[in-house]
């Protein structure tokens, strides 16, 4: 796994640099001076740097070094890039998720939008899950919806304390989708879109979406410009 230490992004850091002033990296050869001796003295005591994370972040970055699945390190990498506003969200994101399917019962999925494309299942003792043709399924009608190239798929599993005990993943893109089953699946994408605004003007107690507001279903742009257009 790679090891991200106190910035996860030099060049993002190096902006808030004043122009007038030499940009010069001292790094941080000691703290990775002083966990490779460990490593190589104490292995069993070694501790390696992190960078302070919301815990179900390092939760899910435990469990994938300790299983070590092929493409671990690129789920890794793109949990680590995230800003830290972003990983707070995804964070309360999971939390607000657990909540609700304790009173639901039943899977409800958990989407991330724009830059990070991420779609979470979470799955608990006590409720109704899914089989994995229908979470793919979930995730490519949410892919071919907001028009990406490629959406992460988290499927989390909970002991009965809410510990993350285990996380599986799959980066699709529309390649994954099955030709029999690309209508099905484009059917699915617009229930979805109907759904999300629905719920948006339930939620918010309003008949109206504003044409300048950002669309409901995700995508990020003006809802004039995106599921307006579709009304």
């Amino acid at each position: 796994m790679c090891l991200y230490l106190k910035h996860n992004r030099y060049v993002t850091y190096a902006e808030d640099f004043f122009e007038s002033e030499p940009v010069t990296w001292n790094g941080y050869r000691q703290d990775l001076d002083n966990y490779f001796f460990d490593l190589k003295s104490t292995p069993d005591s070694a501790i390696k740097p992190f960078q302070p994370l919301p815990h179900r972040i390092r939760e899910i970055l435990n469990c994938l070094e300790n299983k070590r699945s092929i493409g671990h390190c690129k789920v890794a990498s793109y949990l680590l890039d995230l800003d830290g506003a972003t990983r707070d969200s995804f964070h309360s994101g999971i939390e607000g998720v657990l909540a609700k399917q304790q009173i639901k019962k039943h899977l409800i999925p958990f989407s991330t939008f724009g830059d990070v494309k991420i779609t979470v299942f979470c799955i608990t003792q006590g409720i109704s899950t899914r089989d994995a043709l229908w979470k793919q399924e979930y995730v490519l009608a949410t892919l071919l919806r907001l028009k990406e190239g490629e959406r992460l798929l988290l499927d989390i599993t909970f002991d009965n304390k809410r510990r993350i005990v285990s996380a599986d993943f799959a980066f699709l893109t529309k390649d994954n989708i099955q030709e029999h089953r690309y209508k099905d699946v484009l059917v699915r994408s617009e229930k979805q879109r109907t759904n999300f605004i629905q719920m948006h003007i339930r939620d918010s107690n309003t008949n109206k979406i504003g044409r300048n507001e950002k669309c409901p279903c995700g995508s990020g742009i003006k809802y004039k410009k995106c599921c307006g257009n579709k009304a």
